[in-house]
């Protein structure tokens, strides 16, 4: 990287995404970011109210990873 490089950088604005999880306001970047991915899943694993209990340890692991598969795989559908 070179002064030159560095005169000629323009930044870009992107816009950024917005998600309610468990009334908390979760807010991230756009694609080409990991944002969308994880937002996918905290909206994916919301809807099981059993999620980090350690009754359900190895049910909530398994939750997570298959929202993780579904994130990756709706966010390479959606762009």
């Amino acid at each position: 990287m070179t002064a030159e490089d560095l005169a000629k950088y323009k930044p870009i604005q992107r816009d950024v995404m917005t998600i309610t999880y468990r009334n908390f306001k979760i807010t991230s970047l756009g694609a080409p970011s990991g944002g969308p991915v994880v937002l996918s899943i905290l909206k994916t694993v919301e809807g099981y109210k059993t999620m980090g209990d350690l009754q359900s340890l190895n049910l909530s692991i398994h939750r997570l990873d298959e929202a993780t598969r579904f994130g990756f795989g709706a966010v390479i559908i959606i762009l």
